[in-house]
């Protein structure tokens, strides 16, 4: 005779409830994938906090967030000042 399995049902956390246990919780330790190099940065614990909560109520996590604003910030500027450079030293 087969043994059926319990099963749990968890009540659903409202966003702000998981925003606050994301911003609280311990890092996972997990390795980046492949082609995804970590970034450690030291930052303020009040603006950390800040910066999670609101990756949450967006729906991205802090790296996807990071990565947009470089994207957009960033890059293009970085890309053209690195062939400028390398264009003055004959090497593009």
């Amino acid at each position: 005779m087969a043994t059926k399995k319990a099963t749990t049902t968890k009540k659903p956390m409202s966003k702000a409830a998981q925003a606050v246990k994301f911003a609280e919780g311990e890092p996972k330790g997990r390795q980046p994938p492949r082609g995804v190099v970590r970034l450690t940065v030291n930052i303020n614990a009040g603006l950390h906090r800040k910066f999670k909560l609101a990756a949450v109520s967006r729906g991205q996590t802090m790296g996807a967030m990071l990565e947009d604003w470089i994207r957009d910030n960033l890059a293009d500027k970085a890309v053209r000042d690195a062939r400028a450079y390398l264009k003055e030293k004959g090497q593009f």
